[in-house]
């Protein structure tokens, strides 16, 4: 036997294919609990709620706890609502308005804004693309 055929021999010093990369193991998201996240969401308003009550305390300023406290519940929820909602959605065909799709479209082919995108601005008249 050669020294070249042997396992660990010439070929595998001097083969440029690197060493097989191990498979990294799948993570798994853990779903946070409903208990959890209301524990959690409960004691930010509970934090927020006393350091307001103490800075208007010092300022002089009388308002309900429970105001302050409702206010900071509806805080947090429409920030969950903003975080669940798709800031990316497409405009759907018939929709009104006109997406930034179609005004850089309009753009690129040197058309201006408020003119269709089918159009091509040319010179004073507008010929079809």
């Amino acid at each position: 036997m050669s020294r070249d055929t042997e396992a660990g021999g010439l070929d595998d010093l001097f083969s440029f294919a690197p060493p097989p990369a191990p498979e990294p193991e799948p993570v798994q998201e853990r779903t946070p609990s409903r208990a959890g996240w209301v524990i959690r969401d409960a004691l930010l308003i509970a934090v927020a709620t006393t350091v307001t009550v103490a800075g208007f305390r010092i300022a002089g300023v009388r308002l309900p706890i429970l105001m302050i406290v409702a206010f900071f519940v509806a805080l947090r929820l429409l920030m969950l609502a903003t975080a669940a909602a798709d800031p990316r959605r497409p405009a759907r065909r018939g929709e009104r308005g006109v997406s930034l799709d179609r005004h850089r479209l309009a753009a690129r082919r040197g058309a201006p804004v408020g003119a269709p995108t089918g159009l091509v601005a040319v010179g004073c008249r507008q010929v079809l693309a």
